[in-house]
This record gives structure tokens, sequence and C-alpha cells, in this order.
């Protein structure tokens, strides 16, 4: 039997922090140190993924809420985007389709390219990347997880950063 739950999508909201800015979503994950940039389609598919719509659901309530017809295949596309950020709880695959390229996505929907949705991420430096002991470059010793256990290197005396 078919766990009919098993597609609906669900968000992942632990570990990351969200702020809304003007048409966008911005997305830093605690835990992967990549921030995501979720434009407004991508932002609503993504804050609609409660575990309790289908891609039907979702695919009516951006018609409503952007007012241009909506189609499942856009969802789709969104959620692959989100599930490769890391940005659902698991991904979902569509059983029946092969991936869309963003190309093919824009000539299916046609006029209606504005709603296609868009994930831009980039990798954010940890605070430890950017310590600086005055005019060294600390580098971990031992992959050290604090900043007491590290040394910076091109110091004479390899001085522990404090």
């Amino acid at each position: 039997m078919i766990n009919r739950d098993s597609n609906l999508p669900h968000a992942r909201k632990e570990g990351l922090l969200i702020e809304d800015v003007q048409d966008e979503t911005l997305v830093y994950d605690l835990d992967g140190h990549k921030a995501h940039c979720l434009n407004k389609t991508a932002a609503l598919v993504w804050k609609r993924c409660d575990g309790q719509k289908s891609v039907r659901d979702i695919a009516q309530i951006l018609t409503a809420e952007l007012g241009v017809q909506t189609d499942e295949q856009v969802v789709w596309f969104a959620l692959d985007q989100l599930g490769k950020a890391h940005l659902l709880q698991r991904r979902i695959q569509h059983p029946e389709r092969a991936r869309l390229s963003r190309r093919q996505l824009i000539q299916r929907v046609g006029w209606a390219a504005i709603a296609v949705p868009i994930v831009t991420s980039l990798l954010a430096p940890t605070a430890l990347a950017g310590l600086s002991c005055g005019q060294f470059t600390c580098v971990p010793v031992n992959n050290c997880p604090t900043l007491s256990g590290c040394i910076c290197s091109g110091s004479p005396a390899n001085c522990v950063a404090s």
C-alpha cells in the first residue's frame, strides 16, 4: 500500500533564521552555514509546506495569491529547489515526471514566467573563518570548535587566540 502522506511536502524550520524582506524571504541555515534567498513564488510554496497540503493544494493557493494561473509543475519545480537547499524535512520526488529545467518551465508557463520559483544559495563563512590575530590569520588546531584551541599561523611565536 502506498502512503499518500509521503508526498506531502513539509518545510524544515529547525536550525534556520528566517527574515522576510519585501517580496523575498532570506533563510540562513545555522547547521549548513548557507544563506538562501527565496523569491516570492518559492517563498509562498515553502511557507505552505506544512505536511498537510498536497502539491495541487499549494498550486491553487499560488494561483489565488499571485493572481496568475499556476500549475502543479511550478510547485514541483520549487519543491525540487527547496529540497536541494535542504529547506524541506525530506526531499520529495514527483512519481511521474522527469525534472524540468528552468528553461523548460518558463517555456511551459509562458507569460506567467514571473511566477517561476527561484532559490539562490551561497555558502556563508563561519565565525571562526573570519577570525584574525592581528596581522596573522588564525587557523584551527585539531579542528577546534572554539577560539581557545586556535593558533595564529604566520606568527613567529604562534600566538594563541584569546
